[in-house]
């Protein structure tokens, strides 16, 4: 599961553009909401797993207007429609502070509220916070799926690291 986390974020360094944030971001509006995917839909079990291409919008309260991907965790509804549930809507932004070389990563979901990851290195040292923060999603999805089966937890982990790593080198870097 590990290394499919590591694949997506890798895949999130790769093609995320860098970003400088407005002076001001609360004062522009959110870009729309049809970000096209980079990648899935995946099933897995009762769980469809995709990750959106960056687009600029609402990141959580760190960056309320930023390009970012989006790893999207969904679960198959009981009955017969078919219908998916959102579990993990996780915002991923590729940052840096002003006046630093450090390259660094945050994440937050958008389902539960909560900064999942926020963390710097040496921009040298990205792989690293690419693993740290697929570790830090790892546990937080497998801590909301406990009851899903584990060939799910082992997709999720396998897709997020997929993605992100195919997506982050290239990542927007946003300086705050």
């Amino acid at each position: 599961m590990l290394s499919l986390l590591l694949i997506v974020f890798t895949f999130l360094a790769t093609f995320t553009p860098t970003l400088s944030a407005p002076a001001d971001a609360r004062k522009y509006s959110l870009s729309t909401r049809q970000a096209g995917l980079a990648w899935g839909p995946i099933s897995a079990g009762n769980l469809k797993l995709y990750l959106t291409n960056p687009h600029t919008g609402y990141a959580g309260p760190k960056f309320p207007s930023a390009e970012h991907v989006n790893f999207h965790v969904d679960k198959k509804d009981t009955g017969p429609r078919g219908t998916y549930s959102e579990v993990v809507n996780m915002h991923i932004v590729k940052y840096s502070t002003a006046g630093s070389d450090d390259s660094c990563l945050y994440a937050w979901d958008s389902v539960t509220k909560k900064t999942v990851f926020d963390e710097c290195l040496d921009s040298d040292e990205f792989q690293q916070i690419i693993q740290k923060g697929v570790q830090a999603i790892k546990g937080f999805v497998d801590t909301l799926l406990r009851n899903a089966n584990f060939l799910a937890s082992v997709a999720v982990g396998i897709a997020l690291a997929v993605a992100l790593t195919a997506v982050l080198p290239s990542a927007a870097v946003v300086a705050v």
